[in-house]
């Protein structure tokens, strides 16, 4: 995978994830659930749109799983709702992935958590971490229709 990881600032490796045509959306949830929620991921690179699916296919397929994105606040700029769909009770997070990076293997330990903790703690994440997230145990898990996300 790239460098995008240690690079995030460089415009270089940003990759638009603005809604439209053409986005795909995926649920990232738990590998091993255990605190049970989970975000939406919009892709709109065809080369990323296709790693997904292959993680999806088969988890094991790659160790590069982690999503390296960057939040902003808002639920998702009108074109869909970042929800939590693995809770059950798909409820609407305060926040959602405006630049996706990478799938990596690994990120610093300051953007690992969890969706609900960023929800909890949304304006120290920002602060802290200049909305960057990268949860270790939580990658792409299927594909989302948007009748889901309205």
């Amino acid at each position: 995978m790239s460098l995008c990881l240690f690079l995030s600032i460089s415009s270089n490796c940003k990759k638009s994830t603005a809604p439209g045509s053409g986005v795909v959306y995926f649920l990232v949830s738990e590998i091993n659930p255990f605190h049970g929620d989970s975000f939406i991921l919009p892709l709109t690179d065809p080369e990323d749109i296709e790693f997904a699916e292959k993680i999806v296919a088969d988890i094991n397929s790659t160790t590069s799983r982690i999503v390296s994105a960057r939040i902003a606040r808002g639920s998702g700029g009108g074109s869909y709702l970042n929800k939590d769909l693995s809770s059950g009770s798909s409820r609407v997070w305060s926040w959602h992935v405006v630049e996706f990076f990478d799938f990596v293997d690994v990120t610093i330990e300051i953007q690992d958590s969890r969706p609900t903790y960023v929800e909890e703690n949304l304006d120290r994440w920002m602060q802290q971490n200049n909305g960057m997230i990268g949860f270790w145990s939580y990658t792409v898990t299927r594909k989302v229709d948007i009748s889901e996300l309205q």
